[in-house]
């Protein structure tokens, strides 16, 4: 088991930590080894699309079920399996989640970035999987960077589906297409009407709800 970190400036490394290999232009992070101490070999397994087929079962089981070798992973409770999508079916890795569901929480749990996930989103709903239950279990990572640094929560959930239609438009189909949340074309005024005021949003509401009720029946 280990615990997977960004390693920040020139920290000083412990004895059961390591820092990984350069891959690409990802940024390097730290892995803490909270098991087999004296084996300083440690891989992370990186994201497979559930389209790359027995790719995606193997990662599954490799996740999940300790082997030496691959035709290991097809050997459950004495049972060889002809495919790893048996295998992975046989021990229910599947049975509560599809595949799109356990794509996403395995994209989350390695860090993905939201730009990242929200590729991957557009990926896994034009391949056939289920939009809306999608969005509405990972809506908040999907949208979390630019909520954060948007003038507004509205603003930044907006652009969020603004770039989802983008990768969705490059084949043809919509957000619409999916049941999915239309963003809003608003303004510049409302735009930085919602930057001025739009962390007051409760406060002014009950600001007006206690004035109209104030209000007497002519008013």
């Amino acid at each position: 088991m280990s615990c997977i970190s960004t390693l920040c400036g020139s920290q000083q490394l412990a004895d059961d930590e390591y820092l990984e290999e350069p891959y690409h232009d990802k940024q390097h992070t730290m892995i803490r080894n909270h098991r087999h101490k004296t084996d300083p070999h440690i891989a992370r397994i990186h994201i497979v699309s559930p389209t790359a087929g027995e790719l995606f079962y193997l990662c599954c089981l490799l996740l999940t079920c300790p082997a030496r070798n691959y035709r290991n992973l097809r050997i459950i409770d004495g049972r060889t399996f002809s495919t790893f999508h048996e295998a992975a079916t046989y021990c229910g890795l599947f049975s509560t989640q599809d595949e799109g569901m356990y794509t996403m929480q395995e994209a989350i749990l390695s860090l993905a970035a939201p730009p990242q996930l929200r590729f991957l989103f557009s990926h896994l709903i034009l391949k056939g999987y289920p939009a809306r239950p999608l969005w509405d279990q990972f809506e908040h990572h999907l949208t979390y960077d630019w909520t954060v640094i948007a003038p507004s929560h509205e603003i930044g959930y907006d652009r969020a589906l603004q770039e989802i239609a983008h990768f969705l438009e490059e084949s043809g189909r919509s957000l619409a297409d999916y049941g999915l949340p239309q963003p809003v074309l608003r303004s510049p005024k409302v735009s930085s009407e919602l930057q001025i005021f739009g962390d007051r949003q409760y406060e002014l509401q009950e600001t007006a709800d206690t004035m109209v009720h104030a209000m007497d029946e002519d008013q």
